[in-house]
């Protein structure tokens, strides 16, 4: 059994300097062989599109811990090696910084999640977050490699990994699924309630800023995804606007990009979604293990980021799969949490961002899939989040009876029924 080594360990063992392009397995064996791990075996895991990510089989045990007790180890013999290229591993001709994974490994090391406390209600059904631990970060050829937080029982663990959607979409409707449906959002909202709270205080706000504040261009590369792109994603979407619409719509978002980009009061993952969001379940009782891995794009931002990201994902996937009513349910409660617990947070700009995200999931979708049924779910979740946009002005964000965050939550289930 061997320690992690450090992320400065790396150079003492001779890791290469010269930029390396981990693009396949044979790249990835041939550059760990300088590195301090005796690396068997690499799988390359599928389902990553912005990075290349692989698991790594090693013939010597690493000591690591996932709980908030630092003194209790686990040994594990695998290991997840990421790599990013100067492009995104889905399209190469997409460029993209390769100096992400800098803030991954911040985020990581720095993120006080040990410190978190988490309602009492989800005791017994979903533990507080954890986080992967970096073992070692080659900044020169843009890699780290960290805990691999996959529950290997027997045999080879899967290459490729969603948790999420598995216990959301292919467990059986029951209530004790139900109860740790809501207890997952309201570990999520607590959280993300308090990774907020981290990056704004005052006492950390400076050291937040210093870890963070070179990665602004993921912001303003989402705000084109979402906003520069809103328009074109209404089309793809199917959607139509009258010309009153349209000059509504921008009169609505103009200035909101601009805005956000000023706006770094506190750290946003930023790229949050279910797919980052691993579960380890104990048959249907209960979550053993929750984790957030792919903190590449956190940067400062408004909290806002990430809870629009998030909750257009839980709805666009409740919408689309209409399996019962987990993702309802997980939002409803990772609504209500973060509401109670979260700092101050801007409902106009969050339900802007909520529909803009909306839109380009279904023009994604509607350019990928050919299932007819998923088309046509597609499009109707496409027309809410037209809806939301165009009901922007008259939204009353204070209702203290009508809270229009609840209602997202329930409107998801309406569209079940």
């Amino acid at each position: 059994m061997s320690s992690p080594p450090t992320a400065t360990s790396a150079i003492a063992a001779g890791a290469s300097t010269e930029s390396t392009h981990l693009t396949s397995p044979s790249a990835v064996l041939a550059y760990t062989k300088d590195t301090p791990f005796r690396v068997v075996k690499a799988h390359k895991l599928t389902g990553g599109m912005i990075k290349f990510v692989y698991r790594l089989f090693l013939s010597d045990g690493i000591s690591s811990s996932d709980s908030a007790d630092v003194t209790q180890q686990l040994t594990t013999t695998t290991a997840i090696l990421k790599h990013a290229a100067p492009y995104t591993a889905s399209n190469p001709a997409f460029k993209l910084a390769n100096d992400r994974l800098v803030y991954e490994a911040r985020a990581l090391r720095h993120v006080p999640w040990r410190t978190f406390v988490y309602p009492p209600q989800v005791d017994g059904l979903c533990p507080g977050v954890v986080l992967p631990e970096v073992y070692f970060e080659d900044v020169e050829n843009s890699t780290i490699l960290m805990q691999d937080m996959a529950m290997i029982e027997a045999g080879e663990p899967p290459m490729h990994l969603d948790s999420f959607s598995d216990f959301c979409e292919e467990a059986a409707a029951s209530e004790r699924k139900r109860l740790i449906a809501q207890a997952i959002g309201t570990v999520l909202g607590s959280f993300f309630a308090q990774l907020h709270d981290w990056g704004r205080r005052t006492e950390s706000h400076t050291h937040v800023r210093s870890l963070f504040e070179g990665n602004s261009k993921v912001v303003e590369l989402m705000l084109e995804v979402h906003l520069g792109c809103l328009f074109e994603n209404v089309a793809k979407a199917g959607c139509k606007l009258s010309p009153d619409q349209e000059r509504a719509l921008r009169a609505a978002i103009a200035g909101l990009d601009e805005a956000v980009v000023r706006q770094q009061d506190t750290a946003v993952l930023a790229d949050i979604r279910p797919a980052n969001i691993l579960l380890d379940l104990e048959g249907t009782e209960r979550v053993s293990r929750i984790t957030v891995i792919d903190w590449e794009f956190t940067a400062l931002g408004p909290s806002f980021l990430d809870l629009s990201n998030l909750m257009a994902e839980l709805l666009f996937l409740g919408f689309t799969t209409r399996v019962d009513s987990t993702y309802a349910d997980v939002l409803d409660a990772f609504a209500r949490t973060y509401r109670v617990a979260g700092g101050p947070l801007c409902l106009r700009s969050l339900f802007i961002m909520i529909g803009a995200a909306l839109l380009e999931m279904v023009a994604s979708s509607l350019a990928r899939d050919s299932e007819e049924k998923q088309k046509v779910r597609a499009r109707e979740c496409g027309e809410y989040a037209l809806r939301l946009l165009l009901d922007i002005e008259k939204t009353d964000f204070a209702s203290p009876d009508n809270d229009p965050l609840m209602m997202l939550s329930k409107t998801l289930l309406g569209a079940l029924n």
